[in-house]
Formats: C-alpha cells, structure tokens, sequence
C-alpha cells in the first residue's frame, strides 16, 4: 500500500469549471506539483494545466502498489473522453535500471487518445526525444511511438557493458488492435 501518502490542494468552483491550484503530492519517495483545470459546460470535459516533479520514483511506486505481481499482463483501461492540454516536467524519473532527468512534455487529450509530444529527456549521459500516442476504446488499444537516441553510454543503462559504447538510433514502435 501507498504509505505516507501526503496530499494537498486548493480546489475551487465557478460555474462548470474546476480549479485545482496548488498541487503537491507527496509518496513513495516521488513528490509532484502543478495546477489544473477542468472545464465541464461542453459535450466532453477539457482539461488543462501543469505537472512538475522534482522526483517520480517508478520502481517505488509499483513496489507500494497493491496487487504488484510482474507475471500479470498489462491492462490499459479505456481512456476517457476528455481533450486538453497538461504540460509536463520532472527533474529526475526513476527507473530500476535507470534515470531520466529533465523531462519535458506536453500531454494533449482528445477523445479516448492521449498524445505525448514532444517528449525530451536526457538519459545515460545521452539525450532522447520521442512522439507517443495511445488511444483505445471498449474493444481494442492502439500505440504509435516514434523515439530518437543521441549518444546514449550504454554502459549506464548496464554495468557488464564496457564505457564508451555509445548509441544513437531512430525507432519507431506500433501496437496495432487485433
């Protein structure tokens, strides 16, 4: 479970929108802020606003979560119909393996569809961009993703690597529905 889970916000109504200022989070040694907004007189909500991190710890937070079993598939929910515009950053992002820091993104919603774009971070000593999409519905899931590597040492992504072996790629992912 999510133990010293630390919330604390300043919500805020007039009319059909929404004003969460003042985020910040505190858990599983990850600690986020930001703002946002939700605008609900229209057909489909819209939701805008920022999201900083100074550290999202990924490997902490899915060892507090409940249910945590690595033989289980992945189960991505249907995405919500919402549009909007949620920018990004976080200083450092923290895998098993690796680090990401100074990542930077914007998130763009639309109907059932998320779009990550651009998406920059440096990572092993090396610099990465990448465009992500997802959308998905009731019946099937769809991915796009298109990644660029520069001078990444690999040898800090895994120690049995000799240093200097560094990389720099183009790579282009899609999960298609079946």
């Amino acid at each position: 479970a999510l133990e010293n889970l630390e919330i604390a916000a300043d919500l805020a109504r007039q009319g059909n929108q929404w004003r969460l200022s003042n985020v910040d989070i505190a858990t599983a040694e990850s600690q986020l802020s930001g703002d946002l907004t939700l605008d609900t007189s229209g057909e489909v909500p819209i939701l805008d606003g920022r999201l900083n991190a100074s550290t999202i710890n990924v490997a902490a937070l899915q060892s507090a979560l409940p249910g945590n079993d690595d033989s289980q598939g992945l189960s991505i929910p249907v995405l919500p119909a919402v549009r909007g515009n949620v920018s990004i950053a976080a200083d450092r992002l923290i895998f098993e393996q690796t680090t990401l820091h100074n990542l930077q993104g914007a998130l763009e919603l639309a109907d059932h569809a998320v779009v990550l774009t651009p998406l920059t971070f440096d990572i092993a000593g090396g610099h990465a961009q990448a465009d992500i999409a997802l959308t998905s519905s009731p019946d099937s899931v769809q991915a796009d993703a298109q990644l660029a590597l520069s001078q990444l040492d690999l040898s800090q992504i895994d120690p049995a690597l000799p240093p200097g072996n560094l990389l720099s790629a183009d790579i282009s992912l899609a999960l298609q529905p079946m």
